[in-house]
């Protein structure tokens, strides 16, 4: 192994090979090789400004995925993907070597000092960070496994999720998930995160609503408190307070008592997801409908005072108005893959050719700041004009 060199010897050196140190030129810095040079322990990310200002300000940034998944970095409102960028030249890892950059650097001269570093790894290659769309496949899994069906059902062994364990497994900031649960209709009880069955939220939403005939309650003013009392003995009013909230928002209610002090009060119902609450309850289990017959029956199942218009079925249902007789049929976008080529894949395998009007609402939740609907329409979609001469969409790929 070679010998540490003296000062002399360096300038010695640097004179022969025509270097010419200036006094306050920075500091001689000999670098030796570490023996674990080729080690894989390092590893280079390059950081876009945002997650740089995260970390300098204290903020939590973290690494998310299990071993099968491909790691995304997460900051407290934005989610990373990594991808591995090669370098055409190799870097070298120096943790104290000084630049002219540093305040100090200048203020040292050659002849002072011989700083002797150690190069600790070589890298060849980088990550570059790109702000991606949460990964959410897992969480609705998740909550499907754990959903609710009432407190008969509840069994002790089922393991139950709280935020910090979602966090745990689920490729998403913290609000991107909170975000994301908010969209899925989830609750939080005693600290973990749930939602309810399907047909037991539609059991306990159907219940509310007959409560608007018997009692002649006005869908905008539907009382919390009376919900409670009628309904107790069938439902846990967490749950009734919960499907309020789905589908109405809180308005204030004159002259109510509060249940726990607080402003629960009257819950206006909204006429929209009212709406489409119908349409998916009479399509879930019917296959194809009748597309008269379904809607007639779903103006009539729906409040008084409510009117029903196929904007309200956009993202909820399909329907072909050229066949005899005419049909429509149950496709939520919330069943569809949220990987965009496979969610163009099976809109394609559905349906082989789109409108604009018609597909939009199936790919909007795809798009970001950096990736516009119209945008995804370019990569995964060819554009045609059909015989009528409207523009339509079909596959790229052979299906």
């Amino acid at each position: 192994m070679q010998s540490d060199r003296s000062v002399d010897e360096v300038l010695s050196t640097a004179k022969l090979a025509g270097l010419k140190l200036k006094p306050n030129a920075g500091p001689v810095q000999v670098l030796k090789f570490s023996p674990a040079l080729n080690s894989v322990d390092y590893r280079l990310v390059e950081l876009p400004p945002q997650l740089q200002d995260a970390l300098q300000t204290g903020e939590k940034v973290v690494f998310r995925g299990d071993e099968q998944d491909e790691a995304v970095l997460c900051s407290q409102t934005e989610t990373h993907e990594m991808k591995v960028v090669d370098l055409s030249n190799t870097m070298l890892l120096c943790p104290r070597l000084s630049t002219p950059e540093d305040g100090s650097f200048k203020l040292q001269s050659p002849e002072d000092a011989v700083e002797r570093l150690d190069v600790c790894a070589s890298v060849s290659s980088y990550y570059e960070l790109r702000p991606c769309r949460p990964r959410l496949t897992k969480l609705k899994q998740m909550l499907k496994l754990t959903a609710y069906r009432g407190p008969e059902a509840e069994n002790d062994h089922v393991k139950l999720y709280s935020l910090e364990d979602l966090l745990g497994s689920v490729q998403a900031s913290e609000d991107e998930l909170l975000t994301a649960l908010q969209h899925l209709g989830a609750f939080e009880t005693n600290g973990k995160w749930r939602v309810l069955d399907i047909q037991y939220e539609e059991a306990v939403f159907l219940s509310i609503l007959n409560l608007l005939d018997e009692k002649m309650w006005s869908y905008e003013s539907v009382p919390l408190l009376e919900c409670y009392a009628l309904l107790e003995e069938l439902y846990p009013s967490f749950v009734i307070k919960h499907c309020l909230e789905v589908y109405g928002n809180k308005c204030l209610g004159e002259g109510i008592a509060t249940y726990t002090g607080g402003k629960d009060g009257h819950y206006c119902l909204d006429a929209v997801r009212v709406c489409q609450f119908y349409a998916e309850y009479l399509l879930r289990a019917a296959g194809r409908f009748n597309f008269d017959e379904f809607i007639d029956s779903w103006q009539q199942s729906v409040p008084s005072g409510m009117k029903t218009t196929l904007d309200q079925l956009k993202g909820v249902a399909l329907w072909d108005l050229d066949t005899r007789p005419r049909v429509i049929w149950s496709f939520s976008v919330n069943d569809l893959p949220e990987d965009p080529p496979a969610r163009f894949a099976k809109l394609f395998e559905t349906r082989s050719k789109w409108t604009l009007e018609e597909i939009e609402p199936f790919i909007n939740d795809l798009s970001t700041e950096k990736i516009s609907s119209n945008a995804l329409l370019l990569k995964y979609a060819r554009m045609s004009t059909d015989s009528s001469g409207q523009r339509v969409f079909n596959s790229k790929r052979p299906v």
